[in-house]
């Protein structure tokens, strides 16, 4: 029974970040929706959505990579570990010289014992530094993001030139591609969030914000495609493919921003937020 009751206790952290599988598959619906939206517009609109969508996809795991360390660094808090130190090997014992050395007794002051990870100072709560670390990485994520936004903003019609040749295709991608410029910071702080939700194993409201956003964005996909007359699309940038992405992807996108900034300034929040005293 006790083995058991080990066993059960390994396995229930992966039942409970088994709830993100819902992120995958609303995610997935969304990007669907999106690309049946852009198909109504013809070859011309479906290539620049891939286009898009090859530039998304490359952004997403370039600055996965704050929630990549935020997952570690969030959780290496909360246990009280320092999230500074780097792990450190176990150094191997010299080899005595004689066996009068081994048992001789010995003599003088007694080693000094390597420093432990002993990370969280007494004033300081591992709940504090682990929000701490978090709010530093969102403002990482948020800088870097913002750069690469207007990197790719000015340089859509470049990047677009290396997927085709055609004129046409190049002009309707780079319209798309500033829309993808204009959520990009708000990607990267909901990529560092997604970390910080796994670093502290708030799985489930994770998981809620990308369903409730995914509904959103399927939701208004449809009615684009409902509702949008020809002449508004031929209007709107980047026609069928920039609508695909305003209507789906930016909402997608813009509510896992609203609804995970929300938890994370919310007390409810496994690191809430806290009153800090200036001197």
């Amino acid at each position: 029974v006790a083995r058991a009751g080990g066993l059960v206790k390994q396995i229930k952290p992966m039942v409970e970040a088994g709830i993100l599988s819902v992120r995958s598959f609303a995610i997935l619906a969304a990007f669907g929706a999106a690309g049946s939206l852009a198909a109504v517009g013809g070859a011309v609109s479906s290539a620049a959505f891939e286009i898009t969508r090859q530039i998304f996809m490359f952004s997403a795991m370039m600055l996965d990579m704050f929630a990549v360390a935020a997952q570690a660094m969030v959780a290496i808090a909360l246990e009280g570990g320092d999230v500074t130190q780097k792990p450190q090997k176990n150094a191997q014992e010299p080899e005595p010289s004689s066996p009068a050395a081994t048992l001789a007794p010995a003599t003088g002051p007694s080693p000094v014992p390597p420093a432990t990870a002993s990370a969280v100072p007494d004033t300081e709560s591992p709940t504090v530094v682990a929000r701490l670390v978090s709010d530093r990485l969102l403002q990482l994520s948020f800088m870097v993001s913002s750069v690469y936004a207007l990197a790719l903003y000015f340089g859509r019609f470049a990047i677009a030139s290396i997927f085709t040749t055609d004129p046409v295709v190049q002009a309707t991608a780079a319209a798309s591609l500033a829309i993808l410029a204009a959520i990009t910071p708000f990607c990267g702080i909901v990529y560092a969030l997604d970390g910080i939700s796994a670093g502290a194993r708030d799985f489930a409201a994770a998981a809620r914000a990308v369903s409730i956003s995914g509904a959103l964005a399927v939701a208004g996909i449809f009615a684009a495609k409902a509702w949008a007359g020809a002449a508004w699309v031929a209007a709107f940038p980047g026609g069928y493919a920039g609508l695909a992405w305003a209507a789906g992807i930016a909402v997608l996108m813009g509510w896992r921003f609203v609804a995970m900034m929300a938890r994370y300034l919310s007390h409810k929040n496994p690191v809430p937020p806290f009153r800090r005293r200036f001197a």
